[in-house]
């Protein structure tokens, strides 16, 4: 991946990037969510290795709590990205952390600075870089703030500025990766992005293979609409990870959001096979499967969804998009129904039902007062500064007769619309100039 700079990163930080928090990375028992629901999971019990010995540090500080970021999907679905840990958190293995000596020329077959697990003490005469590491390592295992953290960065930076061989050096890379992701999830929980990415930033400086730091810079990424290089991250995280479910959840998003729905389906049926009662997984292959035409497959996984979890907001409004595009309008209300009491402040599903209310072929599911209040509740929700949101408050005013409001909606939309919304949007400009409102077609079986 291209090195992401500083500079970049102050302009992401800098605008209004992410629209609102409603769904997605998944795994609840390890995700990274921002509530309402959030789409970036994170940092895991990190199992670190050096030489022969491994150790996990995921008791050394205390778990940040799961958080995730919200990419804008198509058709409004919001999937979120998880920051979330590994599924099986290693403790601390048992035995003493022995430092071997680690001056240069030693034939012993351990020779360098290590962590040997042992349970008898072994009289060792260490390197000044090689106490250091010891101390780092004593600091981690119980720290517990930011400023715990950037002390054991210190202390590896103190012990690098010593020219360690070459085992040791790696020791305290991998050490100062692991603290500098570790304070970026701390950073980051305390909602200060920019200060978490440099971390981020400097944890993978410290070890390109750290890649509990190079998924968490992904989600940061994506937060701020920078796929391409979040992409990238997620790619290399799934080279280095394969076992890390959530990496192949949020790739899925990614995937998602730039509309390469099999790619999206292929990651989310990975994460599936290893997570196979995450909810939210099968919600967002769902909506892939119906942007695919598949309606029979996006059914069952709306269907799997609900199942697991019956509260899931996402998964019935998946499915009352589903029902009404195929034109079973009563089940779609009743499923927008259920969507609203699970999640009453979700734009998404009130763009859903505005639709319906505005546009339905059949009258019966009309309304011209519930349909402009849902739609105001969109503009509550969103801003007027989406096109699609201003197609829709155009739609619900001609489906009230108020056509002179429909028609300035209609061309403030266009206006801010891409080539491909506006051919739709000038068609139904036409219908309101001439006194109609917009009914979506009628479904013939």
């Amino acid at each position: 991946m291209k090195s992401c700079s500083l500079e970049k990163v102050n302009g992401m930080l800098s605008h209004e990037g992410i629209r609102g928090e409603v769904i997605v990375m998944m795994n609840k028992d390890v995700e990274y969510r921002s509530q309402s629901r959030p789409i970036l999971v994170g940092a895991v019990a990190l199992l670190w290795i050096v030489t022969t010995a491994q150790f996990s540090l995921a008791e050394t500080a205390e778990l940040a709590q799961p958080w995730s970021l919200v990419l804008p999907g198509a058709e409004g679905d919001l999937p979120t990205l998880t920051r979330r840990r590994n599924e099986t958190p290693l403790a601390e293995p048992p035995g003493e952390a022995i430092l071997v000596d680690d001056s240069e020329g030693s034939d012993t077959g351990v020779t360098g600075a290590r962590f040997a697990l042992a349970t008898t003490p072994v009289e060792v005469a260490p390197t000044r870089a090689a106490e250091l590491l010891a101390s780092a390592r004593q600091g981690a295992v119980v720290a517990k703030s930011a400023g715990d953290l950037n002390d054991v960065i210190e202390q590896c930076r103190r012990a690098l500025d010593e020219n360690p061989n070459t085992i040791t050096a790696k020791g305290l890379h991998r050490l100062a990766a692991w603290a500098s992701n570790r304070r970026g999830e701390l950073l980051a929980k305390a909602g200060d992005d920019h200060a978490a990415f440099e971390q981020f930033q400097n944890a993978i400086t410290h070890d390109p293979a750290c890649w509990e730091a190079l998924h968490n810079r992904g989600v940061t990424l994506a937060r701020y609409s920078q796929t391409t290089d979040a992409l990238a991250d997620f790619n290399q995280v799934v080279l280095l990870a394969p076992q890390f479910s959530v990496a192949r959840q949020n790739r899925g998003e990614i995937h998602r959001q730039l509309g390469r729905w099999k790619d999206a389906i292929a990651d989310y049926t990975v994460a599936i096979e290893r997570t196979p009662n995450d909810a939210m997984l099968y919600a967002a292959r769902g909506h892939a499967w119906r942007q695919l035409g598949n309606t029979h497959k996006a059914a069952n996984d709306y269907g799997q969804a609900i199942q697991l979890d019956g509260t899931l907001a996402e998964a019935y409004a998946g499915r009352g998009n589903l029902f009404a595009g195929e034109g079973y309008f009563e089940q779609a209300v009743e499923d927008f129904k259920k969507a609203l009491e699970y999640d009453a402040r979700s734009a998404v599903i009130y763009k859903s039902v505005a639709w319906l209310l505005s546009t339905c072929p059949q009258s019966e599911f009309r309304s011209r007062s519930k349909g402009l209040e849902a739609a105001d509740r969109v503009r509550q929700l969103m801003g007027e500064e989406d096109p699609m949101v201003l197609d829709l408050l155009a739609a619900a005013h001609a489906n009230a007769g108020k056509f002179r409001e429909a028609i300035a909606f209609e061309q403030r939309a266009i206006l801010l619309a891409g080539v491909e919304e506006n051919f739709a949007f000038k068609q139904r400009l036409e219908l309101y100039r001439s006194g109609k409102p917009f009914r979506t077609p009628k479904i013939t079986r």
